[in-house]
């Protein structure tokens, strides 16, 4: 992500979630970009709101901060490395998406986890798209946590 984000112009329909990422026979997540839709004609649009920004469910992908919104979904996901849990589970989409989009729920981070992973994801979720943090930041953090 770090380095996606670096790039001066965007995947516009890459949308981060734990469906994106793949774990290798080392340890290294990769990103699997094959299901980003290189197209500028899309007749379906696919939403999972369990890792979406509040921001990207209220508006249309061209007036958002995508890499605002990428920091979301990575907050979701450390959440859902550190819990084990997949965020908003037994809710439908619809539900998901009002309590994300309207209500600015976000999942419970448990006590139990690191202090330090815990502001992270804190900070990288912030209702306020202008307050996440960017990968080059948090990068070097990360690769320092044993969690």
């Amino acid at each position: 992500m770090t380095y996606l984000h670096s790039m001066d112009t965007l995947i516009n329909r890459f949308d981060l979630s734990p469906h994106h990422v793949f774990v290798d026979e080392d340890m290294t997540a990769k990103l699997d970009l094959c299901h980003t839709r290189f197209s500028f004609m899309e007749n379906e649009l696919v939403y999972v709101p369990n890792w979406m920004a509040p921001e990207a469910l209220q508006h249309r992908p061209e007036d958002i901060d995508k890499r605002a919104a990428d920091m979301y979904s990575f907050a979701v996901i450390l959440w859902e490395i550190a819990t084990n849990k997949i965020p908003f589970v037994g809710l439908s989409p619809m539900n998901i998406g009002i309590k994300v989009a309207k209500e600015l729920a976000r999942p419970v981070i448990p006590s139990t986890i690191n202090h330090h992973l815990q502001r992270i994801i804190d900070i990288c979720w912030n209702a306020d798209p202008n307050k996440r943090s960017q990968f080059k930041n948090i990068k070097p953090i990360i690769d320092k946590l044993e969690v």
